[in-house]
């Protein structure tokens, strides 16, 4: 029901001009934005798990608690002491670090080329428009 809503929300959305010049001819701009917000969900994603890479990296250097306990890594966590867990939480939280980057970089120049392209759909637009006017001599 939710999704149908979804369509028919889109398709009343579709019929705006704006809107239309945003997506391009038959929907051409719709996969690039969706790519875009793929991209920027990815990277908000590896930025939580860096955070809780680095949160682990500085719970190993404390020694008054016990080690993890449960978990889907226990058993090769177990088998680190505190200081070479510190430096696997450390050495992936740069990892992902490093990969939100690079994500990061990837969704500007999609977003680059997105507006790129949506300008200068505006800019045909903009010319055809006036073009068609007629001027009195």
């Amino acid at each position: 029901m939710l999704i149908l809503r979804f369509i028919e929300a889109f398709r009343n959305l579709r019929k705006n001009k704006l809107f239309g010049l945003f997506l391009g001819f038959k929907n051409k701009n719709l996969f690039t934005f969706c790519f875009l917000i793929l991209l920027g969900v990815l990277a908000a994603a590896m930025e939580g798990i860096s955070f809780s890479f680095l949160s682990a990296a500085m719970s190993s250097l404390d020694v008054s608690h016990e080690r993890m306990s449960g978990g889907l890594f226990l058993s090769f966590f177990s088998s680190l002491n505190a200081s070479d867990l510190f430096l696997f939480c450390i050495f992936m939280t740069i990892i992902f670090q490093i990969t939100r980057s690079l994500l990061n970089y990837f969704g500007v120049v999609c977003s680059t080329k997105l507006a790129s392209i949506i300008q200068s759909s505006i800019q045909v637009s903009v010319y055809n428009q006036i073009l068609r006017l007629s001027y009195g001599h």
